[in-house]
This record gives structure tokens, sequence and C-alpha cells, in this order.
């Protein structure tokens, strides 16, 4: 990971001794970043998890993820002053509880907060993915110096941070956010939550890689790009082969981008945020393919005065956006 420092939002932490731990908890794996209190990377790790791990298992393997980061970093569980954790769904922060996950088992209620706070004697936060990166990119990433902010996240599923104010602003059960969540196909494809239409269930990285499935069978465009890979058909070869002009990954690309178009619009005009930032695998490997159709359809739909005053851009936090999030939601705890 590139190194990356808070910037002007650490300033009152610079006298303080002591490191940070950020920690993602998400669909694909894990991954964690040592900081010191500037908000500067250190160290990192990651692993991947196999399919249906289960909570207990996951927790497992996260604590020794971190005791061998501290460990290769020469630092103390004593010399954490706060550990960070992002995790892949709703999030109980004033508990510090998981509320559930969608796919992965065993997270309804979990004590994620007190896990990692007995684990390390130390103060820990939690909160949603997506949320923490909005903070992020708001503190040192494409959103530096935006009040007003929403961030999605297209990955496994479909996730959303607000920030308002400054604040990332978590609603009356600290769930607000959850776009993918949001209804743009009335009888839709079933989400992974189990209701029809949602935008998770149009734009995630499954949902795009089950319609390229469905839109190109039989041409065998797909299937030759993906035969040496092991893991069979990913995201990658959809827009590689949209970019070679493959009709039926055109398609799907523009198709994403449409229901995309129609959640970013309603969020423009409701909450008239002065940027909307799109990140996650979805986002980075499509790049414009799906930024340049979005756009125009937001600006063709969206009520003018905010439509206009709305960027729409891709994040800057790259692959390690929750980490670094997870950083900046331990340094805001610091400064309150």
């Amino acid at each position: 990971m590139a190194k990356r420092s808070a910037g002007q939002g650490a300033g009152s932490l610079l006298g303080m001794g002591g490191y940070l731990l950020g920690v993602d908890i998400g669909g694909y794996g894990l991954q964690m970043a040592l900081a010191d209190v500037q908000g500067q990377v250190l160290h990192t790790r990651q692993q991947g998890l196999e399919r249906g791990a289960a909570a207990g298992q996951v927790i497992e393997m996260a604590l020794g993820m971190a005791r061998g980061l501290l460990q290769d970093s020469q630092v103390r569980a004593g010399q954490l002053v706060r550990v960070g954790v992002g995790f892949a769904g709703p999030v109980d922060v004033h508990r510090g509880e998981t509320i559930v996950s969608h796919r992965m088992p065993g997270w309804e209620r979990f004590p994620l907060r007190q896990t990692f706070a007995e684990a390390f004697d130390v103060t820990t936060l939690v909160d949603n993915d997506a949320r923490v990166i909005a903070l992020g990119e708001a503190l040192f990433g494409a959103g530096r110096g935006m009040s007003n902010l929403f961030y999605i996240h297209l990955s496994s599923g479909v996730g959303g941070g607000l920030m308002l104010g400054g604040q990332p602003y978590r609603g009356a059960t600290t769930t607000a956010g959850e776009i993918g969540h949001t209804m743009v196909q009335e009888g839709g494809p079933l989400c992974s939550c189990g209701r029809p239409g949602h935008l998770e269930a149009l734009v995630s990285a499954p949902a795009i890689i089950a319609r390229a499935r469905e839109l190109s069978r039989g041409d065998g465009v797909l299937e030759t790009r993906a035969q040496s890979d092991p893991q069979g058909l990913r995201l990658h070869h959809i827009v590689a082969a949209a970019r070679a002009g493959h009709a039926p990954s055109c398609q799907v690309l523009r198709d994403a981008a449409h229901y995309l178009a129609l959640a970013v619009t309603n969020l423009i005009d409701l909450l008239n945020p002065e940027m909307v930032v799109l990140g996650g695998i979805v986002a980075r490997l499509a790049g414009e393919e799906l930024l340049e159709p979005l756009r125009e359809e937001v600006a063709a739909q969206a009520m003018a005065v905010p439509g206009q005053a709305t960027r729409i851009v891709l994040g800057s936090l790259g692959e390690t956006s929750v980490v670094v999030g997870a950083i900046a939601l331990a340094l805001k705890s610091m400064e309150e």
C-alpha cells in the first residue's frame, strides 16, 4: 500500500505517540494496516477467505493476522491507541455489534468491538465498510475538502456511506446509506437480502458476471477469455471484452450504469451532495465504461441545480480503501 497521511485532519495528534490498526472484514477477505497517529500507513497484511467461512473462523484468523502484523512491525499491543474496523454489512455502531451479513454466516449480533477491545486492551471503533470509506475519501481521498458527499461501494455487494456537514451520517439505527438495497427495478432479480429489484442485484460484481453469462451464452467470447483462469469468468474478463467491442459485455456495463444512474439521480435530488464517489472492484475495473454513461444519464435526469453542482468521480483510495477508512475512523475518534 502506498503511504498515506491524514494531513491537516491529524493536526491535534502530532504530539502523541502510539499506533493505529485499521481492519477490513469483507466478503472477499481480510486486510489490515498499521499506521502512526498522523495516519501514515507503515505496514499492511491481507488474506483471502474461504467461501462460506463462519464468523468465528473469520475472527480467529483476523486476530491472528493482527497479532502477526504487530509482531512483524515490532509493535507491542500496549502501543496501540485505537483500532478501527470496517465490516461488510450493517453495524450497530452504538453497541459495536454487527447486525447481519447477507454473504457470510454467523454475524448476527456479533460483538465485534468487544472482541478486538478485549484482545488488545484498546479502544475500538466499528462501522460499516462503505461508511468508513466515505470518511476516508472525505479526509484524505477524492473528496478531500468536501463537507457533503455520498460514497457508493460496488463490489461483491453494494453499500453506501453519507457525509453531511463533514460528519458521517448514520441514521436512527446506524444503518443509513444502504443504497444497494434501494429499489430500482420492480420485480427484478433477487438481492442477497432476499428482496427483488434492489440495486445490488443489478450492479454488484456477481450480478454483472451472471448477466454477462446470460447475454453471451453460445458466442464463446467470454469463455475463451476465462478458460485459463482457475476462478472462471471474472469481472475483468467482461470489462476487457467490452473494451474490445464485445456487444453483450458492452450491454451489461450500459445496463449497470443505467440502474446506478437511477439510484444516483434520486440521491442527488434528495440529499444535494457536492460529490458522489464510486469505489470498489466494479468501479475500479470498469472505470470510464461505467462512469461516462452514468454521468450522461444523471445529467439528463437529475434536477438542474443539484445535478449540475454534483461531481461524480472515482475514489482514490483503491484496494486499500476500507483499511484507510478504518484508520480515518480511529483518527476522528481521537480528535473528538
